[in-house]
């Protein structure tokens, strides 16, 4: 006796009723309240499941009856698996159009386009008959649903339900409108009764439009008659009759099954197939097909596709889902729904179906006949199953330009959401690029080339938006502690000397330029200009180069404002030279050299046993070269000099006594950042903002930063940003704003630390 440890018969129910979602289902169902409504819409959906169903397994280029198995299995899968309520599983436009492509191409011997006509006595391009053509569509086909169901259910198991996330609703818009242009593009044969060969790849729009009208004299006029009268009949009733009173119809009338009917039997007594020339469907195999495994060796090559039809297949399923569980105030698993249509594409492909998919249309009768539940599709499988068993066979007689009829009148939602271009043009330039880019790639390349186009692009606006947000310039709005726009808000206060800079954004390679460019406009001023001048002006040159008789040549000659005094032992102070002396300093592992003047100094024999000190009253900050040193002493001969180096942005201490010749009073003396937007940086990011931060210490402006999320705390940490600003950090704008505003108030270095202190519960401190 064989058993598995840790299996209990209770883990067995749990794990059932965790991937059985029917049980949720039979928990909550009120058999007298939703029971009659689920049998009036299963019908429904049923009936349309018949003309439908045979009429994309044409378009897939497969024996009708195929789409009818399709039908029968993939609802009865989704009833156990499935977590929507409303969705109607089964063969669907977009997936039969991009299994046609698929076994067209795989089918494509030395060139000669094989055709897709489906009847048993008419020829075709290439060798065989259509009878094994059938057969090797059918082995290919079920072999790609396998494959792309074993998939879809391994997605789902690892958690890639999101995947669909990066399908936008213009791109999936664009690319189904796209579609309906293909498949309008190749039911014209049927339509014209023209023999014409299917083309594939790119551009095989207008290869096939070419040969239409190469062959537009072959065009037989009992099928254009058929068609029109079909597609009129189709379009009054659907458009003018079950669209205009769906409040009043409990139950849309079945037109195309009623046009299919009418079809086969006008085909039948008018003998339109002897007589006329019309293609018909021809024999339909009665009763269910031998269950059997695929033959994997004729998907080999076909991976990628059978990946591509599953994933657009379960794009626009769930989308549907979606939809439907909002309207009707429930939810849906997308990781669970994965799973229930690979499973179902896995059964429908054992018993000779195709790859399934929710449709649109029947999923939406199936939610306005007054289905609650999926319990509706067991009585639409009823209907699909009769049909199999016993009705298939007298449709051997339809036209195969009725079901293109059928199929064409079912496009009309496609084709209007053509009008969502305008919408788009109101509210998204983006949105409206990303479906034009799919639509015209969808229509000129080929479905799967125009989708991978669509997808990449729409990802690409995603980081082009980013590139392209502009910090905004942010203030307080009266007495709350909400920051909002300077530009979309009046009553914004602004403090002097203060500004608040807002960048809804991740700030990271790609955008850092943009960044940079932007906050000068915040500012009103040009930052980089001013750092520029500023660096001009304090020019300092590496040890090695003080040394060399050029450059004491070419020094340049400092325009700041100097005091250079003496401090004789009696205590007075001596001014000795000031604004037109040439000072240059470098400051590099804490030394400072200073040249010329204090040669000069030395050369003219002055008193070097006084004390002198130099204080550039219009020197930057920070030194450029080294930052770490607070005072930096050191003797020459007999004379002391200290230069005052003012504290580094490390420190908890503004630069409280910057001259107003480096920063006009005009512009702000502290910069706060607003990153409560800034989802992530990285490291290009951090660099940036340090590199930012630092300029603006060169020109006299003070820099804090407020309201990071953990994420980017958690950067900032690792990567050494969070030693050098720490203290610069908040917790709040509101906290940072009144740290700034007391340091403008009492600009001294004595009362921005009692500033810190009182803030220090508002600081990070956290890491």
């Amino acid at each position: 006796m064989i058993t598995l440890q840790g299996v209990t018969p209770k883990s067995t129910v749990v794990a059932t009723r965790k991937h059985c979602q029917v049980w949720e289902t039979l928990q909550s169902y009120k058999l007298c309240e939703d029971f009659p409504r689920d049998i009036l819409s299963g019908i429904s959906v049923g009936i349309m499941h018949i003309p439908q169903s045979m009429a994309y397994s044409l378009l897939a280029t497969l024996p009708p009856i195929c789409g009818l198995y399709t039908a029968l299995f993939a609802p009865l899968v989704y009833i156990f698996l499935g977590t929507s309520k409303h969705l109607s599983m089964g063969a669907i436009t977009v997936v039969s159009l991009m299994m046609a492509a698929v076994l067209d191409r795989k089918l494509d011997i030395d060139g000669g386009l094989v055709s897709d006509m489906i009847n048993n006595s008419s020829p075709i391009y290439g060798n065989g008959t259509i009878s094994s053509l059938q057969d090797q569509k059918v082995e290919i086909a079920v072999a790609i649903s396998f494959v792309s169901g074993a998939m879809m259910i391994l997605l789902g198991k690892v958690g890639l339900g999101v995947v669909t996330t990066y399908m936008s609703e213009p791109l999936i818009s664009a690319f189904t409108s796209g579609v309906a242009v293909h498949v309008l593009v190749s039911q014209m044969k049927n339509i014209l009764g023209l023999k014409i060969r299917r083309h594939n790849g790119m551009f095989k729009i207008f290869k096939t439009l070419v040969e239409v009208f190469q062959h537009i004299t072959d065009t037989n006029l009992a099928d254009v008659l058929t068609s029109s009268i079909c597609i009129l009949l189709l379009y009054l009733v659907k458009v003018q009759v079950n669209h205009r009173f769906r409040a009043k119809l409990h139950i849309p009338i079945p037109v195309e099954l009623i046009v299919i009917i009418l079809g086969t039997v006008a085909s039948y007594f008018l003998r339109l197939e002897t007589t006329y020339g019309v293609e018909v469907v021809g024999s339909i195999p009665a009763g269910l097909p031998t269950p059997r495994l695929p033959n994997f060796s004729v998907v080999r090559d076909c991976i990628t596709d059978a990946l591509l039809i599953g994933i657009v297949a379960f794009g626009q399923s769930v989308s549907m889902a979606k939809i439907l569980a909002r309207r009707n105030n429930y939810t849906i698993k997308p990781n669970q729904e994965m799973v229930a249509y690979g499973a179902g594409s896995m059964v429908c492909a054992v018993f000779s179906g195709y790859i399934t998919a929710g449709s649109v249309a029947r999923s939406l009768v199936q939610e306005t006949t007054g289905g609650r539940t999926q319990i509706a599709s067991i009585f639409s499988c009823v209907v699909v199953f009769v049909v199999i068993m016993a009705v298939g066979p007298l449709f051997f007689a339809l036209p195969q330009c009725v079901l293109s009829s059928v199929i064409l009148v079912a496009l009309r939602s496609m084709f209007l959401q053509i009008r969502e271009t305008k919408q788009l043009w109101k509210t998204s330039k983006y949105d409206l690029s990303i479906w034009v880019v799919t639509y015209v790639s969808v229509v000129v390349l080929d479905a799967d080339i125009g989708l991978a186009l669509g997808i990449v692009f729409s990802l690409l606006t995603v980081v082009i938006r980013t590139q392209r947000v502009n910090p905004v310039s942010i203030g307080r709005v009266g007495d709350t502690n909400n920051y909002k726009s300077k530009k979309l808000y009046k009553e914004v206060k602004d403090i002097q000397g203060v500004k608040i800079v807002s960048y809804p954004a991740p700030l990271y390679f790609a955008n850092v330029d943009n960044f940079l460019e932007n906050v000068s406009k915040c500012l009103e001023f040009d930052l980089e200009k001013e750092v520029r001048r500023q660096r001009s002006l304090d020019c300092e040159p590496c040890p090695k180069q003080l040394s060399t008789s050029k450059y004491k040549k070419n020094a340049r000659a400092r325009k700041h404002l100097y005091t250079f005094t003496s401090q004789p032992s009696a205590g007075s102070q001596t001014e000795l030279f000031g604004a037109e002396e040439q000072i240059d300093r470098c400051s590099t592992a804490g030394s400072v050299v200073v040249t010329q003047a204090v040669d000069e100094l030395l050369q003219n024999g002055k008193d070097t046993t006084d004390s002198a000190e130099i204080n550039p009253t219009s020197e930057p900050v920070f030194s450029t070269c080294n930052l770490s040193a607070v005072e930096l002493p050191f003797t020459l001969m007999d004379t002391k000099i200290t230069w005052k180096l003012k504290s580094s942005p490390s420190s908890s201490s503004f630069s409280s006594s910057r001259s107003d010749e480096t920063l006009n009073c005009d512009k702000p003396k502290v910069l706060i950042f607003d990153m409560s937007k800034v989802f992530f940086v990285d490291i290009v990011g951090v660099k940036t903002l340090k590199e930012l931060i630092m300029d603006c210490y060169m020109i006299g402006m003070d820099v804090l930063v407020a309201e990071c999320n953990d994420d980017v705390l958690e950067v900032f940490k690792t990567s050494g940003y969070w030693d050098d600003f720490s203290l610069r950090l908040f917790v709040s704008l509101r906290d940072a704003e009144e740290t700034a505003s007391r340091w403008i108030d009492t600009p001294s270095q004595d009362s921005l630390t009692s500033d810190h202190g009182t803030c220090a519960t508002s600081e990070l401190t956290r890491l």
